[in-house]
């Protein structure tokens, strides 16, 4: 297509499309630029023991069953995160749900299921910053205020620090008002607000990301 610069074409990855999209730069040096949306800092096991702390809060639950939400999440991603083999595994997850008594034996052997499937094992274990520190074309990374999902208070921080340490000195951090996971306007940030939201994508993340490639693309030119 004529009207596109080969030499200016960047990606966008959002939630986990923002963990990829630095892989990505780093094996493919064509790419022009990058652009992270609620895209992950820290470990995948830190990122769900946020959520769960924030998400059953903006749900209304008391602090013990959040306590003790977290301490039966953090017993399980260990076993996930050092027991390498499968089988061995499903055993030890399967006894501390019965010890917990928290799910009935059908539902137990689905969420065993679940946190041993390829994907949930890597996305616990990867750690986002050495793929972060290689990253050498600019960066754009927004968070919303009210990502209860990844939330900005750990994550921003943690890319900041990653391309600082990678030595890239063409990036923008910036965390937006009253935005969601999604981008959207809301009250809360939690899940369960995002269907209830008319609005598909701030307008102002929009505007945003649009004026900052422009830029970083005609500089170029």
């Amino acid at each position: 297509v004529k009207q596109v610069n080969p030499k200016e074409i960047g990606l966008i990855g959002h939630s986990e499309g923002g963990e990829i999209a630095p892989i990505v730069a780093d094996e493919s040096p064509e790419i022009a630029f990058i652009v992270l949306m609620g895209g992950p800092g820290v470990p995948g096991y830190k990122i769900i023991m946020s959520q769960i702390a924030l998400i059953d809060k903006a749900s209304g639950a008391s602090k013990g069953s959040i306590d003790s939400a977290l301490a039966l999440e953090s017993k399980l991603l260990e076993v996930v995160r050092t027991e390498k083999d499968s089988a061995r595994a499903a055993v030890r997850l399967k006894a501390i749900l019965e010890k917990e008594n928290r799910e009935p034996a059908a539902a137990a052997s689905v969420a065993v299921e679940e946190l041993l499937s390829p994907w949930t094992r890597e996305f616990i274990s990867h750690d986002p910053v050495p793929a972060l520190k290689k990253v050498k074309c600019p960066v754009l990374a927004l968070w919303g205020s009210k990502d209860l999902q990844v939330p900005p208070s750990e994550n921003l921080p943690a890319v900041r620090n990653a391309l600082k340490r990678g030595g890239n000195r063409n990036f923008k951090i910036m965390e937006l008002k009253g935005l969601n996971h999604l981008f959207q306007t809301a009250k809360t940030g939690s899940p369960l607000e995002y269907g209830m939201i008319k609005e598909t994508i701030s307008p102002k993340a929009l505007d945003i990301i649009t004026k900052w490639i422009l830029k970083e693309t005609h500089d170029r030119l």
